[in-house]
C-alpha cells in the first residue's frame, strides 16, 4: 500500500505585494539598507505607475535607480552562466 502525504506549500511573501512593500519598509526604518535616500517603484496593475519617494526622487534619480537595478540583474543572470 502506498502512502501519499500532502503538504501545503505557502506562497512565499513577495507574492503579496502590498506585504512585500510593507516588509521594506519596515527593513528601511530598521536601518537596513543604512540611509534610503531615494527609491523607485514600478507597479503593473491596470496601467503601468511608476512613483519616486525620498529626498532625492526626481524623475533623473529615479531612472537611474531603474537602470542601475536591471544592469545588477543582468550582471546576476551573466555570473550564474560562467
Amino acid at each position: 500500500m502506498t502512502v501519499i502525504r500532502l503538504a501545503q506549500i505557502e506562497r512565499p511573501e513577495y507574492y503579496d505585494v502590498a506585504r512585500a512593500l510593507r516588509n521594506i519598509a519596515d527593513e528601511i526604518e530598521r536601518g537596513e539598507y543604512g540611509d534610503v535616500i531615494s527609491c523607485g517603484v514600478a507597479l503593473l496593475g491596470d496601467a503601468l505607475e511608476v512613483f519616486g519617494a525620498g529626498p532625492d526622487s526626481e524623475p533623473p534619480m529615479v531612472a537611474m535607480l531603474f537602470n542601475a537595478g536591471a544592469l545588477r540583474f543582468a550582471k546576476n543572470l551573466e555570473a550564474g552562466f560562467e
